[in-house]
């Protein structure tokens, strides 16, 4: 499925010790995907983070650069991987489509594309009651269809950026959102590159090890979308119509 280089061998006789945490630098370098499933997981050029000079776009990063993450406070980038959303022969399938999350639905304050396999924090009362912890990250592609969440076709030369950290680390966008950077730059990355058994910070939920918890959290997440829309429209129809004139 992937196509996966090695750039470099270690060897047999030089195997860490499982209790012993590596310095960040010793597998990075190692694998590195070559399709368009690394690309499914990051950020899309135009998104804006919080930084310690205020929001910039992604793609205006470079390594060194301080981010302020939700646990951890300002932290430096250590690469930056840029990737085409989709560079494979013809139309990028839909189950790849970036995903329009409206204002709101989550917990975002504005409007936000994200791709289907970004983890984003999600906070809930079931989440809670599960984990005694109200937040949750959850893989954007569950929310398809909640909360007039929709797919939008990826345009052609779109561009998605991987930002990567020595640990996981949660990011701001200047949507409101807060989105899961794994230490490896992707959650596959991690899989391959983090041999030592130490597991990252960060538990994204997935649809394949947690349907049913995840399906009550869209359910919750749901009621919550129909009371604001709900209030939007009895809002609206408080509001006189344009041009009324009132009579006493």
């Amino acid at each position: 499925m992937f196509d996966i280089s090695l750039l470099r061998i270690q060897s047999h006789e030089a195997r860490p010790d499982e209790n012993v945490r590596l310095p960040h630098h010793t597998f990075a370098p190692e694998i590195r995907f070559r399709d368009h499933e690394s690309a499914l997981s990051g950020m899309l050029a135009g998104t804006r983070v919080a930084t310690v000079v205020g929001w910039q776009k992604i793609e205006t990063l470079q390594v060194g650069d301080a981010v302020l993450t939700f646990d951890n406070g300002l932290q430096p980038l250590r690469a930056i991987t840029r990737l085409d959303l989709w560079s494979g022969a013809g139309d990028c399938p839909k189950e790849q489509h970036p995903l329009h999350v409206p204002a709101a639905a989550i917990g975002n304050r504005e409007d936000l594309i994200l791709l289907p396999r970004q983890g984003v924090l999600i906070e809930s009362a079931t989440a809670e009651r599960a984990f005694g912890d109200p937040l949750v990250l959850l893989r954007a592609e569950v929310l398809d269809g909640l909360c007039a969440t929709s797919r939008r076709r990826a345009t052609p030369g779109r561009q998605v950026y991987l930002l990567e950290f020595d640990d996981d680390q949660l990011v701001f966008a200047s949507t409101g959102a807060l989105c899961i950077c794994p230490a490896g730059g992707d959650l596959l990355n991690r899989r391959f590159a983090r041999p030592t058994g130490t597991g990252g910070q960060y538990t994204v939920l997935s649809m394949e090890s947690d349907p049913a918890l995840i399906a009550e959290i869209l359910w919750e997440l749901d009621v919550t979308w129909a009371g604001i829309v709900a209030r939007k429209r009895q809002q609206a129809d408080r509001r006189p119509a344009q041009g009324s004139r009132l009579v006493i």
